[in-house]
């Protein structure tokens, strides 16, 4: 999951402060609790197969 926006967090007592874009590295209990308040997003990935090669 990738940062919505620049923030700092303190959550069950661990510090996080992250930038717009980079990845979440947290654990998974933390980084639900930040995606439902929307500072982290689902990051998109590439489907394989999908080159347009010819």
């Amino acid at each position: 999951m990738r940062a919505t926006s620049d923030f700092k967090a303190h959550v069950n007592g661990a510090d996080y402060a992250i930038r717009k874009g980079e990845e979440f590295r947290g654990d998974a209990r933390t980084a639900e609790h930040l995606k439902a308040i929307g500072l982290l997003a689902e990051t998109k990935k590439a489907k394989e197969g999908t080159d347009n090669e010819r």
